[in-house]
């Protein structure tokens, strides 16, 4: 079962997909409106939590969480964030466990034997947290962390991917809509 830790970056992707004129397609599984962005990947990107979103109720075997490290930037952004995060937390994780929220001291490698690994003392903080949750993959959009993921893998088993990555690599497709492979492939 994959157990997902969604970076900050990937939060803001989320809630950019979650757009009020979504709502009902998200609800019923259906393709979404198109999103305008000026930048493909992050059309790419959007699409794909978008999906992910829609999916999460049906789709039982994946787990979603945060890290504790992302409470605590989103709690420096200010409340309308704060607000959203929860608002996403209750849309892809209210059937989790509660264990699943929790990060294990005895678990959790030090920051610093992270950023041995080349990883920025942020970013090492936030994979340390999801390395001691038990994750298997981290959601981010960040380049230089995703490209150190053989790395963290084959070192801490934590793989990094980007949202649509993620989607095509263990996502059942369940959904009434056709599968866009052409807006990811084109994006």
């Amino acid at each position: 079962m994959p157990f997902v830790c969604i970076d900050s970056n990937v939060i803001d992707l989320f809630l950019d997909a979650s757009i009020p004129e979504a709502a009902d397609s998200m609800e019923s599984q259906e393709a979404p409106p198109p999103y305008q962005h000026p930048d493909p990947t992050y059309r790419r990107e959007i699409l794909a939590c978008y999906w992910l979103m829609a999916m999460a109720s049906d789709w039982r075997g994946v787990l979603y969480t945060f890290s504790d490290e992302l409470y605590r930037e989103v709690g420096q952004a200010g409340m309308t964030k704060v607000a959203s995060l929860l608002g996403l937390a209750l849309e892809i994780r209210e059937h989790h466990p509660l264990e699943a929220r929790m990060v294990d001291a005895n678990r959790r490698p030090t920051d610093t034997e992270l950023t041995a690994l080349g990883l920025k003392a942020k970013d090492a903080r936030h994979v340390a947290d999801a390395i001691g949750m038990g994750c298997d993959t981290f959601l981010s959009n960040d380049r230089r962390l995703r490209n150190k993921s053989s790395l963290t893998e084959q070192q801490r088993g934590i793989r990094c991917r980007r949202p649509s990555e993620f989607l095509v690599e263990a996502a059942p497709w369940t959904t009434r809509a056709p599968w866009p492979w052409e807006a990811l492939a084109a994006a």
